[in-house]
């Protein structure tokens, strides 16, 4: 399934945003992690480690984002169009295969010597730079042909309790995680939305926790207009 010029010259919004929100956030921590990633000074060694621990948490973002996608959306597909998934399936186990490359470059870098730090350092970003392409690409034929074929098969309705079946699958720690890279990589409509209902479903003391992890990664406005609109204390 490749998006064709029709699909992807006709401008359209979904009616449920099931991948949007989240592939933002994942392309911003793709990216942020590549641009940083490419600055590196792999044969001084200093900030490595710290690069090696990020690319270890954007990993797991995308595995834990395929596997929610594997256990919700395909399905939903496969009820209604069987054998529809079997190429992205196919592409999620190519994606499996890639990180698990990566992991290997990334440990290789811990464990080997000094002298050997800028040359598998080079083959981790071109490695990286890679996989990133690959899933840009996915989650752009996710975006332009699954998710209009998914409400081609489902109401509404359908889809809004599909979406809410799939967050609630999400697990708090997990959540945080995601939350982290969403919420820079979103407008401030989603923003508002997504950490209000964070808010509605824990205690206040770790709603405060997860609005400090967003802090960061925002601009001095766009914090002041994010906790306006939450009505919190910056």
């Amino acid at each position: 399934m490749r998006p064709n010029a029709e699909t992807a010259d006709a401008p359209r919004l979904p009616r449920v945003d099931l991948y949007g929100p989240v592939h933002k956030g994942l392309r911003w921590a793709l990216t942020t992690l590549l641009g940083r990633m490419g600055a590196t000074d792999f044969a001084a060694g200093a900030k490595v480690p710290e690069l090696l621990d990020d690319l270890d948490g954007v990993l797991y973002l995308c595995a834990s984002h395929v596997e929610h996608e594997e256990r919700h959306l395909h399905p939903a597909i496969e009820r209604r169009c069987p054998g529809r998934t079997a190429d992205l399936a196919a592409e999620h186990r190519t994606h499996d295969r890639d990180m698990a490359e990566l992991r290997a470059l990334a440990q290789a870098l811990v464990t080997g010597p000094a002298t050997s730090w800028p040359a598998t350092g080079r083959a981790l970003y071109l490695r990286f730079s890679r996989f990133v392409a690959d899933t840009l690409d996915h989650m752009l034929e996710e975006e332009l042909v699954v998710e209009p074929l998914l409400e081609q098969l489902y109401t509404q309705k359908e889809l809004e309790a599909l979406h809410h079946e799939l967050l609630a699958s999400i697990g708090p720690d997990e959540m945080l995680a995601f939350t982290r890279v969403m919420v820079p990589a979103n407008g401030i409509d989603v923003r508002v939305a997504m950490l209000s209902g964070a808010r509605a479903a824990m205690p206040a003391a770790a709603f405060v926790e997860v609005l400090r992890a967003c802090r960061p990664a925002l601009a001095d406005d766009e914090w002041r207009e994010l906790v306006a609109r939450l009505d919190v204390a910056a």
